[in-house]
């Protein structure tokens, strides 16, 4: 089973959309629209009446990720702080605020976390708690809630593992948190979408902060 992503030419190219119980990886250079695409998928996932997790361990907070996510729904690049262009415009940015607060996407910023609380194992848990509950039914025999069916994970060259000391170099942070990541993907019945950042160096080759990693 899949979860389609509502970018025709991602499901296209992955038979439909992001497996469930599998972890696919988005891996590219500073600026390329890694968040910009995980952003639409989850929100064009929430908006076809799924349960959607939004992790960000990016310099974003959550009200700045609601914001960005506010402009994505409007098909802006500019904020809105520059002042709006017309009314349609204001219009628009209400609309996309009243459907950002319907949809069943959830932000979990992590980006303000301490260290020892950005762990793989620490998010994780938060996540697999509301699984649980959606999943366990009331003792009237209804269902908990809508199971999860989407994570994203922003940044996640940030995460860190709880079974690894601090100074951990990157790559083996990456190997244990993906490890980690799969098996936990595969235990929730979900899919789980990552986006780590690659860096080319000046001689054209590739020096990853974390993707390497990720990718193997």
């Amino acid at each position: 089973s899949v979860v389609p992503t509502g970018v025709d030419l991602v499901d296209k190219c992955t038979s439909g959309g992001l497996p469930l119980g599998q972890t696919t990886v988005v891996s590219a250079g500073t600026g390329v629209g890694k968040s910009v695409l995980l952003i639409q998928f989850a929100l064009e996932v929430a908006r076809a009446g799924k349960r959607v997790v939004y992790v960000t361990l990016a310099d974003l907070d959550g009200d700045e990720l609601r914001d960005r996510m506010m402009r994505q729904l409007c098909g802006w690049a500019w904020p809105p702080e520059e002042g709006w262009r017309s009314s349609a415009d204001e219009a628009a940015y209400v609309a996309a605020e009243t459907q950002l607060g319907i949809i069943d996407l959830e932000i979990l910023d992590a980006s303000q976390y301490a260290t020892h609380d950005r762990t793989i194992e620490t998010l994780c848990a938060n996540i697999a708690a509301k699984q649980i509950k959606a999943k366990t039914k009331r003792r009237d025999g209804s269902p908990g809630g809508e199971p999860i069916s989407l994570v994203c994970w922003d940044y996640a060259q940030k995460l860190r593992s709880a079974n690894l000391p601090r100074n951990a170099g990157i790559y083996e942070t990456g190997v244990a948190c993906s490890d980690y990541l799969r098996w936990w993907t595969k235990d929730m019945g979900l899919a789980s979408v990552i986006a780590s950042q690659v860096t080319i160096n000046q001689q054209g080759g590739a020096t990853t902060k974390g993707g390497g990693a990720w990718e193997e």
